[in-house]
């Protein structure tokens, strides 16, 4: 096979996931779904981390109505993507071999959220992305687009990083209304914020604060905002007609991230059973 030109010079993000998620799910019905909090990869997410509260007029706490914001915090539905890196190379298309700020050439991403190198990396045009998430779910909620921030800094009872409840505010203004505040107020620590051991996945999150409470899901349409997919290196031949068909069907192109020699990369046109499509760098 042919050495092709796949990265773009910015502006992509991308998901990584298993290989029958990727095809049987994302690019089957070329939909990519939000999911809740809690089923994030970090334990941490979909806990309560209040730190304290402050006391009403009775100098007693509502603890039902914490539950109740505990509830509506939760609720909140992510998708998770991972960033370009430096772009400081001198030729960002040249894949003679991948360059390191590469946002599909990353070990521990295929290692981790690709199932050990068998999965799919998903590349995406990030500002088409985020207008179909808007256009999508804006009904349902408040939408962020946002890269996520990353620090070990504990949670705390005062300043910005404070998830303490405010009781008097609870009386003041209702146990629902204070909870969607509470919820967007929180949102860049609830959900935007990460230990310092991810810093190196460069993450790029949609948020909805969704306020349905009925269960059904959230999805993002792809068609239009998905630039290209690539199958990682242990990628397991069984697929391989489902590439095909996805290929036929979609028009998008399709690489297989390949370890070379010397411990270099390099990414290659994957050729479909009966055409091939080019390898063009995604501006």
């Amino acid at each position: 096979m042919e050495g092709t030109e796949v990265s773009p010079v910015g502006g992509f993000v991308y998901h990584y996931t298993k290989a029958s998620t990727a095809l049987e799910l994302i690019l089957e019905s070329m939909t990519i779904r939000l999911g809740p909090i809690s089923e994030t990869h970090d334990p941490l997410e979909g806990h309560r981390e209040y730190t304290g509260f402050s006391a009403a007029d009775d100098g007693l706490p509502d603890l039902s109505a914490w539950d109740k914001v505990d509830d509506v915090a939760k609720r909140a539905r992510v998708a998770c993507f991972c960033l370009d890196g430096d772009l400081s190379s001198p030729d960002p298309c040249a894949l003679d071999f991948a360059p390191p700020w590469a946002g599909w050439a990353r070990d521990r991403m295929w290692a981790q959220y690709a199932g050990g190198h068998t999965g799919v990396c998903l590349a995406f045009d990030r500002r088409k992305l985020v207008d179909a998430f808007n256009l999508a779910l804006a009904s349902r909620g408040e939408c962020i687009a946002q890269e996520v921030a990353y620090s070990d800094d504990p949670v705390s009872s005062v300043g910005p990083r404070s998830l303490s409840y405010d009781n008097e505010r609870i009386q003041q203004v209702g146990t629902e209304k204070y909870a969607a505040e509470y919820r967007r107020q929180h949102a860049p620590t609830l959900y935007l914020t990460k230990r310092l051991d991810y810093e190196g996945e460069r993450e790029f999150r949609l948020v909805l604060l969704d306020d349905d409470t009925s269960g059904k899901e959230a999805l993002v349409p792809i068609r239009g905002a998905l630039v290209y997919f690539m199958l990682g290196d242990r990628f397991p031949r069984a697929y391989l007609p489902c590439v095909d068909a996805i290929m036929r069907r979609e028009d998008v192109p399709t690489y297989q991230f390949k370890y070379e020699s010397g411990r270099n990369v390099s990414a290659y046109t994957y050729f479909a059973s009966d055409r091939s499509l080019s390898g063009t760098c995604p501006r």
